[in-house]
C-alpha cells in the first residue's frame, strides 16, 4: 500500500492525466471539458498520478436551494485501487461543491457491461450517496471506438444515477 495526498491538478499533470483516463475509462469515452469543468483534483503518490476526479456546480431546479455538485468522474489507477483513494477524493470533490453552495450531489456511475457493476458505487455509497435510478445505453454516443467495458460499438453500458442531499421534491 503507498501513501498518496490529494491536491489540485496542475498544468504539469495533464499529460498523465490523459493518460490514466485513456487506461482506465478508454480513449474516446472522456473529453476535455470534463476536466475544465470547476475543480479538478489529483491523487498523487511520490511525484505521480494515481487517480483523478473532477465535480462542477450545476444549475438546479427553480426551487432548490443553491446549486447541485455534480461528480463528474473519478478514476483510480488499477494497481491503486482498494486503498480508499476513490472515497478520499469523491470526499474532497463534495466539500468543494459544498464551499460553492451545494447542499446536493449526484453523480453517474459507469455500470461495466449490461450485467456488470459500477466500480465507483461504492466510494459513492460510503460518501453518502444512494442509488437513484438507472439509464440504459448511457454511454452509446460517447466515443467512435469498442468500448473497453463492453466491447460493443457504440457502447451498450448503462449509468447508474447517485444522488446525495434533500430532494428537489422535499421543498
Amino acid at each position: 500500500m503507498s501513501s498518496y495526498c490529494i491536491r489540485e491538478s496542475t498544468a504539469a499533470d495533464m499529460s498523465a492525466v490523459s493518460r490514466l483516463l485513456d487506461s482506465t475509462i478508454g480513449a474516446g469515452f472522456w473529453n476535455q471539458d470534463e476536466l475544465v469543468c470547476g475543480q479538478l483534483l489529483v491523487a498523487d503518490s511520490d511525484g505521480s498520478v494515481v487517480a483523478v476526479g473532477a465535480a462542477s456546480l450545476d444549475e438546479a431546479e427553480p426551487n432548490a436551494s443553491g446549486p447541485v455538485g455534480h461528480i463528474r468522474l473519478v478514476a483510480v489507477d488499477a494497481l491503486q485501487r482498494g486503498q480508499g483513494i476513490a472515497t478520499a477524493l469523491v470526499r474532497e470533490l463534495m466539500t468543494w461543491c459544498h464551499l460553492g453552495g451545494a447542499t446536493s450531489y449526484v453523480a453517474y456511475a459507469w455500470v461495466h457491461g449490461r450485467g456488470g457493476t459500477a466500480p465507483l458505487a461504492g466510494a459513492l455509497r460510503r460518501t453518502g450517496f444512494y442509488l437513484n435510478g438507472r439509464i440504459e445505453r448511457f454511454y452509446a454516443g460517447a466515443g467512435p471506438d469498442s468500448c473497453p467495458a463492453c466491447s460493443s460499438v457504440p457502447c451498450e453500458c448503462p449509468a447508474e444515477v447517485y444522488w446525495c442531499g434533500p430532494s428537489w421534491t422535499d421543498k
